[in-house]
């Protein structure tokens, strides 16, 4: 309850005001009731020696000869008519030797006698120390009362009124003091008095207070309603809910503040109004695109998806759970372990973006081409990302289109072989034999004929030195159309075969490495395709390298096969070359890359101006069909 009312104070601008107030008032009333309780103090103290005064001025007018005792009845009737002051309990008058001359008496006589013997010892002292020249007059106080002692002079040279309060007697003789006057007062009058004030400022702290907090209640609700409307407002535009312009009619702090939140409301609305329409031009671009849209929290595995990603795959929307083994069960089983392998990668190397294509099972069981497309819009503390949001793309027409492509393409270089080929055989067959009998027809046409000069001679035989030349030539394009070692002995003896014949031919020292491939075991399709790799990798290095030496090594390592070629040639800028070849329509280096993307493996090149150029080959293994 005590928290409950604290909570209520600290809630209300009124009640902290009226707090503030009380607490001003309190310290302002102490304040005032010690000042009083201080003043009234004095008053009371200063009324007994202000009495003492008086008696001590009538009883030195009286003395005349330096005697009081001359005339008591005198001395009587004044002091009858100064002290008219009920609140004293007694005054004594004494002789120099401290015998009473005159004492008056004003409370009960068994109360007095007992305060007067109480006090006997302390007179002795006080008449002893002023007769010997200590200051005077001497005043004591206690519970109950305050005393008052004063010698009396027989000379009117010194003036003892309210402002000369301390003196003493060192300047007259012992004969001067004729005696010494005693005065009592009741210190109750004291508690009366302090009653009466507190009763006074009682009254007064009540009447301000109820005062106080009424224009308090009337301001602070004054104040307040305009503030707790902005407030409802600001509440309703933080919960999304219908606000309005306030409307407060004042030109204050609460005024402007009022016109401000205005200004801000308006304001918002009319971006709300921005946004909704920038959020319903996106919704209907993506509804248009066909793309499903995901929120991804990698450390919570939390997932959201929108209703076009469930309509992507046939469902209607969220009727599958919304959750990651949702999609692990989707995705086509030789797809899991790349986009896994992909996403830790994602994570791991702290990457902003995520980018994989896989394949997704739909409601009727057939599979659709995804290109996951993701950016990371959070990190935790290590930078790795945490949170990732994207969207999924059909991109099943585009594969299918690629396929397509891919067997278009392959056809083409099955067709090209099978040219090939039928070239070759045409060229060693008809072309080469053709070539062959014309030369032995020319060689036989001069035998045993005439005798013909000798520059005919010469002549004829260059002739034959031209058509051996042709046949050559046509054997050697004939063998690199279609190496029959390839066939016959396999592609590593045909890779070594080619190998040693360019060697000699081009004076390029080839050393050529292979491990654990069993070329048997490859599907015809890519032994012909590796052979026509290595067969263009050779002939770029003698057309363009400048090289003395190429190293080249094939090594099976299931499931792909790699083929390394390094040459110590002066090396180029592998964009420069790209550019350049597109211009000059030089091809080499985008049919291997063409070739091995058809094989569904990877190139890549490495090459540096004068230190010569790397290529690396993978290629998936594939088996021969039985």
């Amino acid at each position: 309850m005590w928290f409950s009312f604290i909570g209520r104070i600290r809630q209300s601008l009124g009640a902290k005001i009226i707090i503030v107030y009380l607490a001003s008032l309190c310290v302002v009333s102490l304040l005032t009731a010690t000042f009083y309780v201080y003043d009234k103090y004095k008053s009371v103290k200063f009324e007994i020696i202000h009495n003492g005064l008086m008696l001590l001025e009538v009883t030195s007018l009286l003395s005349k000869s330096g005697l009081i005792e001359e005339d008591k009845e005198k001395l009587k009737n004044e002091v009858d008519g100064i002290f008219w002051d009920q609140d004293l309990i007694e005054v004594f008058i004494y002789d120099r030797n401290g015998e009473i001359l005159l004492k008056k008496l004003f409370k009960d006589s068994a109360v007095i006698k007992a305060s007067y013997e109480k006090t006997a010892g302390e007179r002795k002292l006080v008449f002893k120390k002023i007769s010997s020249g200590g200051e005077f007059p001497v005043f004591f106080e206690d519970i109950i009362s305050f005393r008052y002692y004063s010698p009396v002079f027989s000379t009117s040279r010194v003036v003892i009124n309210s402002k000369n309060l301390k003196t003493n007697n060192k300047n007259f003789s012992n004969n001067e003091i004729i005696g010494f006057i005693y005065l009592k007062k009741d210190k109750s009058v004291l508690k009366h008095r302090i009653i009466k004030v507190a009763i006074t400022l009682a009254l007064f702290f009540s009447f301000s207070f109820m005062v106080g907090s009424f224009f308090i209640f009337y301001i602070s609700k004054k104040m307040g309603r305009p503030l707790n409307l902005l407030t409802n407002e600001v509440k309703s535009l933080e919960q999304g809910k219908q606000t309005k312009a306030v409307s407060v009619k004042t030109s204050d702090e609460i005024g402007k503040l009022a016109s401000a939140f205005n200004r801000m409301f308006i304001t918002i609305k009319a971006r709300e109004k921005a946004l909704e329409e920038t959020s319903n031009q996106l919704l209907m671009a993506f509804e248009a695109s066909n793309e499903g849209l995901y929120d991804f929290v990698l450390n919570t595995n939390d997932v959201l998806f929108s209703p076009t990603w469930f309509e992507l795959l046939g469902y209607d929307p969220y009727e599958l759970p919304s959750t990651v083994d949702t999609v692990i069960k989707l995705i086509h089983p030789g797809d899991r372990e790349r986009v896994a392998k992909a996403e830790r990668e994602f994570i791991t190397q702290k990457k902003e973006r995520l980018e994989v294509d896989f394949r997704l099972r739909t409601k009727s069981g057939a599979y659709k081409w995804i290109a996951s497309r993701g950016k990371a819009v959070e990190f935790n503390s290590e930078g790795k990302p945490k949170r990732l949001m994207g969207a999924h793309i059909d991109i099943t027409e585009l594969k299918e289109a690629q396929r397509k492509i891919q067997e278009l393409s392959h056809q083409i270089l099955s067709a090209q072989e099978i040219e090939r080929q039928k070239i070759a055989r045409d060229l060693h067959d008809n072309v080469a034999q053709n070539l062959s009998s014309l030369k032995i027809l020319f060689q036989t046409l001069l035998a045993g004929g005439p005798v013909i000069s000798k520059e005919n001679t010469e002549k004829a035989k260059n002739i034959t030195d031209i058509i051996q030349l042709c046949i050559r030539d046509i054997r050697n394009m004939s063998y690199d159309l279609c190496p029959p070692e390839l066939e016959q002995l396999g592609l590593v003896k045909a890779v070594e075969q080619f190998s040693s014949l360019f060697s000699i031919r081009e004076k390029i020292e080839v050393d050529l490495k292979v491990h654990g491939l069993n070329e048997n075991l490859l599907n015809p399709d890519i032994n012909i395709n590796l052979y026509r790799l290595v067969q263009e990798a050779l002939n770029n290095i003698k057309k363009h390298a400048d090289a003395t030496r190429v190293n080249i090594l094939m090594i099976s390592s299931f499931p792909d096969i790699i083929i390394r070629i390094e040459d110590n040639g002066k090396g180029f800028d592998i964009e420069d070359r790209k550019a350049a070849a597109l211009k000059e329509k030089r091809m080499g280096l985008e049919n291997m890359s063409e070739r091995v993307s058809l094989l569904g493996g990877k190139i890549s090149f490495k090459s540096e101006k004068n230190r010569g150029t790397r290529i690396e080959l993978i290629i998936p293994y594939k088996e021969q069909k039985e």
